[in-house]
């Protein structure tokens, strides 16, 4: 037997034949064995001394070497076609050790389970199961496992971008992704050692995490399969090593009582029947609008912004008993050890600093630990003169040891050392007298100065003053409110300059023709005239504006600088040094305000939550109708009886034209004052949001910009810079062009109504929010004059070059603010560009502006029913957005003009059946035409669609 797992071909031969197993390697699933026929002539001819033997195989003849060879060759098989494989010979242990050791399976995990990349895994298992032997995909146990166990994370919904990334994060959807994945595999409802372990942790995730975690020990890391054996190249299988772990820790659970759930046993009562009426799940005295949590439409064009004072900030704050800010000490919550290796170092980071060390020994399985998880990190959020660290004992063996940490939860006090000699005070176990023991240990444990510094950090005095520092942090003045607005780096532009192409030295563009044929034979025609009349216009067009637009670089470095810099002309090296320290201080100006606003936003939305949410019970005497009211909605809630407001939603009742109501349906007792000033919050929080992402972008542009003045810089004067010049200016002049373009770039949907007041479409907004990107003037032109002329009734088409945002922005945009719920919004896409489109619009309107995507499939085969108009008009009637390709359009129409010939056909020839079948039909294609002709028609590609 090898060193954890399966006896190999080395062993005797007194071990009972229907012992053996015969094994041969494919390359996509591993090891398979043998059928027993086949095994059994095998093993009986090795017993009798053969070297090889030729055996039927599938159908083919085998030739199959039983021995190792004298030039070192182990066992094979080998085809009549000369395809030859490997053999082994196993021998069965007892047990279910027994039958993991057989095991191979195939393990190639994919690179990331977050967003669209999750759902197109679920949907290639849908398409093409596989099994526990990842055979088809390579998603064998392993892949669950580790879904289901926590080592592998999945979010369905990313928080990349949008207000998700400003509120929490991304959670993990491992394990529900891992139940649903699973019913996918060909071989769930089969009776085997995986599929019981598969099933026993999808149904009991509470015990997941108490699982022990899969490490890949294996010599040949880079080989996707993994054997439940060990041989002479692999000396540990991982493979055996997890489930020798496993198999026990469940047979373990199982034999305590209720801490594992099964279903019930067979046989199962008859279900109820169905009863003809029934109730409501909530009381009859709860508003039934908050059982249905949705924004009235999506049709805001316009809503005004203005000025937020710090003053007004901190009122509101303060009456929803919400905590802004804090001391100028920011504190983390515990930090998660995860190996011997890292609490050491931190252990020593706590020494070096003479600071205090205190410990948290939890399982998450343990109950007193989960009731002191909260109690630990608000003590560590509060506590400045001591380090805080949780070590989860499931996941960190060797320190439980070390420790010697016998029961859960257990608190260690250390200070002046990294082992078990530190330390000084212990607590064991959770209860009553805790805290009281916590707060002694402190005390003794800290010096006179450290108690006073941890006073002073928690009294109401630093409290009030974060809270006015945060405050002042998120409000704007009028002034810095327009800036935000329209010129988001408006304070940058000392550091641009504007010139047209004569001030940048270079000479103008040729208003003339560069060629003239308009005596050949074949210009004389009408169209070669008119190609030529065209194509001077143009020329004269793009001549007078490329010689008068304005072109913006960074100070000193036109092309004019760069030029003198790299002919070594005198005084240029020195400007552009100069040059360089002044990139430094607009990317530590950058920095700055990108750090000013991610604090504002990631401080102003929790207090959003919790403005747009809260109740005023406390304002009411005890006992009064009005208290009790009060007092019983915020119960519900509690309960989930009634939703609650939450982040997106908040953000999305912009877009609504009864964005107040929306929110006050959700909540009744949100006074009208704080909902103006959360609404006003929302947006500044949205700008300031999306001013990170664009200072992030220029922060970049502005590194890469530095790079290259120093690379230029480490020139040599002379001949060797004048030759690096021709590399270096072209790079130099986009770089500085494109910082340029970053730092003026406008926002061109915000009008200025006055000094305290602007107006905006939040449509634009939530868009820009949701992608974090400012629209260019273009595309916000293009939109609006496509709106505007279907409001007159009339069609538009637009031509746009690639990457100018047809499909990802203006088709997008469109369909927000045209599916209104009155027309039905049809998007038509070449096939080719049907996946990426469907893919587009998803992700738009996956979060805040949320939106269903429908697929219209038809051809001419597809039979008419009364679901495809009904399909239609739900997509109608709930904003949604329908896509579809241009054939089937025309497959529609080609039906309807057949059914309708086969219809006249029926009425003279019979029978009534089918007359009657065929006019519902002609009904149906009726409705589904007409509800086309009044809806919206978004063309892509329009060319090629109409040809």
């Amino acid at each position: 037997r090898g060193a954890n797992g399966g006896k190999d071909e080395d062993d005797g031969h007194d071990v009972p034949i229907d012992k053996i197993v015969w094994m041969y390697e494919t390359p996509d699933k591993g090891w398979v064995p043998h059928l027993a026929e086949i095994s059994k002539q095998m093993e009986e001819a090795l017993r009798k001394g053969q070297e090889s033997m030729s055996i039927h195989i599938n159908g083919s003849l085998n030739i199959v070497k039983l021995v190792k060879s004298s030039d070192g060759k182990g066992m094979e098989q080998s085809n009549e076609e000369g395809t030859a494989c490997r053999l082994r010979r196993h021998i069965i242990g007892d047990g279910l050790q027994g039958e993991w050791e057989m095991m191979s399976v195939r393990f190639n995990p994919p690179m990331s389970l977050h967003g669209d990349a999750a759902l197109k895994m679920l949907e290639k298992v849908w398409a093409q199961p596989d099994d526990f032997q990842g055979s088809v995909h390579g998603l064998g146990f392993l892949f669950l496992y580790n879904l289901l166990q926590g080592s592998t994370r999945v979010s369905c919904i990313s928080a990349d971008y949008g207000a998700g990334a400003w509120s929490g994060g991304r959670k993990n959807d491992g394990h529900r992704f891992a139940l649903l994945l699973a019913q996918l595999y060909k071989d769930v409802h089969k009776r085997s050692l995986v599929a019981s372990c598969t099933n026993v942790l999808a149904r009991n995730r509470q015990v997941c995490v108490r699982m022990p975690r899969f490490k890949d020990t294996r010599k040949a890391k880079q080989s996707a399969i993994f054997n439940g054996w060990c041989d002479d190249s692999e000396p540990r299988s991982p493979f055996s090593d997890l489930f020798s772990k496993l198999v026990p820790s469940l047979q373990s659970l199982k034999r305590q009582r209720g801490a594992l759930r099964f279903p019930p046993k067979p046989p199962y009562p008859d279900m109820p029947p169905t009863e003809a009426h029934c109730s409501p799940p909530l009381s009859q005295d709860v508003d039934p609008n908050w059982a249905r949590a949705e924004l009235s439409d999506s049709s805001c064009g316009s809503r005004q912004v203005r000025t937020v004072e710090a003053e007004s900030i901190l009122r509101l704050s303060t009456s929803v008993h919400h905590h802004l800010g804090g001391a100028d000490v920011k504190l983390a919550p515990p930090l998660a050890i995860e190996d011997e290796e890292m609490f050491e170092k931190v252990a020593q980071a706590a020494v070096d600093a003479n600071q205090l060390l205190i410990v948290d020994f939890h399982a998450t399985w343990c109950g007193p630990c989960k009731q002191l998880a909260p109690v630990f990190r608000a003590l560590s959020l509060r506590t400045p003169i001591a380090l805080f660290v949780k070590v989860d004992v499931d996941e960190n063996e060797a320190l439980v040891h070390k420790f010697k940490v016998e029961s859960m939860p257990t608190v260690m006090f250390m200070r002046g050392g990294v082992g078990p000699e530190a330390v000084k005070a212990t607590i064991k176990g959770g209860g009553g007298g805790w805290m009281q023991g916590f707060m002694q240990n402190l005390t003794t444990l800290c010096s006179k100065e450290e108690l006073e510094m941890m006073a002073h950090f928690n009294s109401a005095e630093t409290a009030r003053a974060g809270g006015a520092a945060t405050a002042s942090n998120i409000g704007l003045t009028s002034t810095q409110l327009v800036d935000l607005a329209t010129t988001p780096l408006n304070d940058f532009k000392e550091y641009v300059t504007t010139r047209d192409r004569i001030q940048n030295g270079l000479a103008p563009i040729d208003a003339q023709l560069a060629f003239d044929v308009s005596g050949h034979d074949a210009a004389g025609t009408a169209v070669a005239s008119s190609m030529l009349s065209r194509m001077k216009d143009d020329v004269a067009a793009y001549a007078g504006v490329a010689n008068t637009s304005p072109s913006v670089r960074m100070l000193n470095l036109t092309d004019a600088d760069l030029l003198a810099f790299f002919n070594n002309e005198a005084g240029s090296e020195a400007k552009l040094t100069a040059t360089k320290e002044m990139l430094t201080k607009v990317l530590a100006e950058l920095n700055a305000l990108r750090d000013a606003d991610s604090t504002g936003v990631r401080s102003v939305i929790p207090m959003l939550k919790d403005a747009v949410n809260f109740v005023d019970v406390d304002g009411f005497p005890r006992g009064s109708d009005e208290r009790k009211a009060r007092t019983k909605f915020v119960l519900r809630q509690a309960a989930r009886q009634a939703p609650v407001v939450w982040v997106e939603f908040l953000f999305g009742s912009l877009l609504s034209t009864k964005g107040d109501a929306d929110l006050m349906a959700l909540n009744p007792y949100l006074t009208q004052s704080s909902l103006d000033l959360c609404m006003r919050l929302v947006s500044v929080a949205m700008l300031r949001a999306n001013r990170v992402g664009h200072a992030n972008r220029c922060i970049g542009t502005c590194v890469s910009l530095i790079q290259l003045v120093t690379k230029a810089l480490k020139t040599t004067p002379g001949v060797e810079r004048t030759h690096a010049g021709a590399t270096l200016v072209p790079k130099l002049t986009q770089a500085s062009e494109t910082l340029a373009g970053g730092l003026t770039s406008e926002r061109h949907f915000v009008e200025v109504k006055g000094d305290n007041e602007l107006e905006l479409d939040p449509r634009f907004l939530l868009f820009e929010f949701v992608w974090n990107l400012l629209l260019r003037n273009k595309q916000v032109k293009t939109v609006r004059n496509f709106v505007a002329t279907l409001g007159a009734g009339g069609s538009k088409v637009k031509q746009m070059i690639m990457g100018a945002g047809k499909t990802t922005v203006v088709a997008p945009l469109l369909a927000l603010m045209l599916a209104d719920g009155d027309s039905l919004v049809l998007s038509v896409v070449p096939k080719a560009l049907l996946e990426m489109s469907r893919k587009q619009m998803r992700e738009t309107f996956a979060t805040i502006m949320t939106k269903r995507i429908y697929t219209l499939a038809f051809d001419r085969g597809t039979v008419i029913t009364p679901a495809t108009h009904r399909s239609l008009v739900n997509a109608r009637d709930n904003r949604g957005v329908v896509v579809a390709t241009p054939t089937t359009l025309k497959s529609i129409q080609l039906v309807y003009v057949e059914t309708l010939q086969r219809l006249d056909e029926a009425r003279r020839m019979g029978p009534a059946e089918r007359v009657s079948e065929l006019q519902m039909q002609t009904v149906e294609l009726a409705k589904v035409i007409q509800t086309f002709r009044e809806g919206v028609l978004l063309l892509d590609e329009v060319d090629m669609v109409l040809h």
